[in-house]
């Protein structure tokens, strides 16, 4: 990214829309490019190592491995506005298990990008399922999307809940992912 160049081009829209130059805004251009360079970072290859370790042969726990909630902040593709929430990630552990902190690395980084958050679950879930090769995975998302709040509907507080299963899962795994995440 040119940065100088964007700077520019955000300080021109800024005049373009009548939004006037004072002193809390005269460095406006600069802050929101780094934002949005800082959201954008899932556009660009990860910053960590995606770790998954051998199990254990010694070790029989083949039951439900959750991380929650993870904190996440996404720009809505169609707005550019952010949506934030809440990530859910649930996974039954096959041959390997994962550095627990690598799905809230993972979460964090494809969520900074223009998206909408159908995709971001099922790419979450994906991702997992390619590094992991867990009998399943599942995920969850809940957030709430400022294009709805302060534009459109203008409504606060309605949430959007997604949620994608990978793999070979029984409904009463299904169940209790749902009732630990409840709990969060």
């Amino acid at each position: 990214m040119n940065f100088t160049k964007a700077v520019e081009h955000y300080a021109a829209f800024m005049h373009e829309v009548g939004i006037p130059v004072s002193p809390h805004s005269k460095d406006t251009p600069r802050r929101v490019v780094k934002m949005y360079g800082e959201y954008t970072e899932g556009l660009r290859p990860p910053t960590f190592k995606f770790t998954s370790f051998p199990k254990n042969p010694r070790h029989t726990y083949d039951q439900l491995v959750v991380v929650s909630p993870i904190s996440f902040g996404s720009l809505c593709a169609h707005h550019h506005v952010p949506f934030v929430g809440a990530c859910h990630v649930g996974y039954l552990p096959s041959k390997r298990i994962i550095g627990l902190s690598k799905i809230v690395r993972a979460v964090t980084w494809i969520s900074r990008k223009p998206s909408i958050q159908e995709d971001l679950t099922e790419e979450i879930a994906d991702l997992l399922m390619m590094e992991l090769k867990p009998r399943a995975v599942l995920v969850m998302m809940i957030a709430t999307h400022y294009c709805i709040e302060m534009r459109g509907a203008e409504k606060a507080g309605v949430k959007t809940t997604t949620h994608c299963i990978r793999g070979r899962l029984r409904l009463s795994l299904k169940n209790e992912f749902i009732q630990t995440v409840r709990k969060d």
